[in-house]
């Protein structure tokens, strides 16, 4: 006979001072663990009693929540494809109004979870895939099993033209993400702080985090091994197991423009503006070496534009635009001259969450 969760079978008429046995069959093959370990239960039954044989079959489940960290939301309602890696046997599921899945596991197994997005880069419609990591251990027998904590994302490049595109290799290759933790140390490895590699897309993932705000810092590595800031935001992970996914915009275009003809955005572009870049008069800048009110000379980083981040001078473009990939800590002014102008000198620019962009 057979028997749902929770169901009773009751056999009444048995001669008593017997010895019955009752067995179920094995059902480890689908994950559960059964007491007694034997699925066997003997026993006589007394006179004018009920003698009862009982069967506790448990499996783990392995659970966890989708996070957009941008908007702080979970995300409802999304696909995910959880791969068990002993059998490579997939099952797509979705997430609750809660943004949490949940799903029978095994024990003594390895699952990876995965969710796709879509980018609108270059003009189309780009599925990315974000996959986070479980482990269910040989150990567990009815306890509910976290995903691993798993920050996931992507960096995209804003154009001239103000589309978004995926990085190139060049750039990828030499890009890493740093992360502070909640009392601004270092994630460390090996007693430095540990670069987590980019993909080629520009996508990233770090595992081992826990319930608490981050600093993330997304920096390129120049040729002569000087890092440059591309990016500085917040990483907010709120739940155990949650894959917490981000999407950055590295935008680091300033603008010249003639302020009597409106703003940054409607004003007159003015091309050829000489944009000079100065170390600030900073204790911090003194601190780490920096001689206050010299010109900063950066490394040049290539298919960069409009100027690949020349240095210490570089003239704004026909749309008004310069850019420049500064060093992180450190603080800076900007001077302006264009014939016909009053020169413009910036307030000092203190570069700790995100790059120079300065109209």
């Amino acid at each position: 006979f057979e028997l749902t969760d929770g169901q009773t079978l009751v056999v009444q008429g048995l001669p008593t001072g017997l010895q019955y046995t009752v067995t179920q069959d094995d059902y480890s093959e689908d994950g559960y663990v059964t007491d007694p370990e034997g699925f066997v239960r003997t026993g006589t039954i007394p006179e004018k009693t009920a003698a009862k044989a009982y069967f506790v079959n448990t499996r783990p489940y392995l659970e966890g929540v989708l996070r957009d960290n941008n908007t702080g939301e979970v995300i409802p309602n999304a696909e995910i494809i959880v791969t068990n890696k002993n059998t490579d046997e997939q099952q797509t599921i979705r997430t609750n109004e809660k943004g949490e899945y949940s799903i029978p596991a095994a024990a003594d197994t390895d699952y990876t979870i995965t969710y796709t997005k879509l980018y609108h880069v270059g003009g189309k419609d780009v599925p990315v895939e974000f996959t986070q990591k479980a482990n269910v251990d040989g150990s567990v027998i009815d306890e509910t099993v976290p995903a691993d904590i798993t920050a996931v994302g992507i960096v995209l490049f804003k154009q001239l033209d103000g589309t978004k595109e995926l990085f190139n290799d060049s750039f990828t290759s030499q890009m890493h993400i740093y992360l502070k933790d909640k009392d601004g140390n270092y994630i460390q490895e090996n007693g430095r702080p540990k670069a987590f590699p980019m993909a080629s897309n520009g996508t990233f993932s770090v595992e081992g985090l826990t319930e608490q705000k981050y600093t993330m810092e997304v920096r390129y590595e120049a040729e002569d091994g000087q890092e440059l800031l591309f990016k500085v935001t917040q990483l907010d992970v709120k739940a155990n197991g949650e894959l917490n996914i981000s999407e950055e915009l590295v935008d680091p275009y300033g603008t010249v423009y003639d302020e009597t003809t409106g703003d940054a955005i409607n004003g007159k572009k003015i091309d050829g503006a000489k944009v000079t870049l100065y170390f600030a008069d900073t204790q911090r800048n003194r601190d780490n070496g920096h001689t206050p009110d010299t010109k900063v000379t950066l490394p040049p980083v290539p298919n960069f534009p409009p100027h690949n981040n020349k240095s210490p001078e570089q003239d704004s473009d026909a749309n008004g635009f310069y850019a420049y990939m500064v060093f992180p800590d450190a603080d800076y002014y900007l001077i302006v001259t264009k014939d016909g102008y009053e020169t413009h000198r910036s307030d000092t620019i203190s570069v700790d969450y995100d790059i120079i962009k300065y109209d």
